[in-house]
């Protein structure tokens, strides 16, 4: 089989309308559009969350990301819409900025690729303000998938993430990390029920990315299809949100 092509600033940019009322609401709380603050996105990837900031506030940028093909997309989709961001190419647990340096630190998918969870959650301490705002925007839990029927979903997911290095039920053990530093604000858990007699749409183009990312899995998207044309699908997977501010 040949190389699998996926347009990631597509895939970010949908996973975003997931959650875009909760973003919404969190920007308003933490009345991110007043004064000028520094935000930093750890885990930018190509921009994405980053370019909907740029256009709705006028803050200073910044984002740091490990793929370096990712952050040269986010240079370019930035640039193309006139937002200006500071974007590094380095692993955040071994970042140079100063302490207490940012506002607020925001982050998405995140934590599931993180190998030294303590060490992240002191970095962001250090370069917090003091009561500084941490928004953990979005973190899976795929050990708490729940699909029927059973497509192999959940374990084609499970196997493939953790083939690269992910922690695929990291969303259940992050409360225990930051705990110490961080008062808990809110927390959310902001997934529903995906149904197809609701998401038939959404979820016929989610088959597409399962079998391009499980090709080499037993997913059996034929079970997936079939079932979501008939109104008898349904998969939900819990997402946890935070609102943290420091201590």
């Amino acid at each position: 089989m040949g190389i699998t092509i996926i347009n990631w600033s597509d895939r970010f940019s949908e996973q975003l309308k997931w959650t875009k009322e909760l973003r919404e609401y969190l920007y308003k709380k933490i009345s991110l559009g007043l004064g000028k603050k520094k935000i930093l996105e750890i885990g930018c990837g190509t921009g994405e969350l980053l370019k909907e900031i740029g256009k709705k506030f006028k803050q200073e940028l910044y984002g740091v990301d490990i793929d370096e093909e990712r952050l040269k997309t986010a240079k370019a989709n930035l640039k193309q819409q006139g937002i200006k961001a500071e974007l590094k190419h380095v692993d955040f647990l071994n970042n140079n900025f100063n302490d207490q340096f940012f506002e607020v630190i925001i982050t998405n998918y995140l934590f599931l690729w993180i190998k030294n969870l303590k060490k992240c959650f002191d970095e962001i301490y250090r370069i917090l303000k003091e009561d500084g705002v941490l928004l953990i925007l979005s973190e899976p839990d795929y050990g708490g998938f729940i699909e029927y029927p059973d497509s192999n979903l959940k374990e084609g997911l499970l196997f493939n993430l953790k083939k690269a290095g992910a922690d695929p039920e990291v969303g259940r053990k992050l409360n225990q990390y930051f705990s110490q530093n961080f008062k808990v604000e809110e927390c959310f858990c902001t997934s529903i029920p995906w149904i197809s007699n609701v998401n038939k749409e959404e979820l016929l183009k989610e088959i597409d990315f399962f079998s391009k990312i499980l090709h080499d899995q037993d997913f059996n998207s034929k079970i997936m299809e079939s079932s979501i044309k008939k109104n008898k699908y349904f998969l939900f997977m819990p997402v946890f949100s935070y609102y943290l501010r420091k201590k």
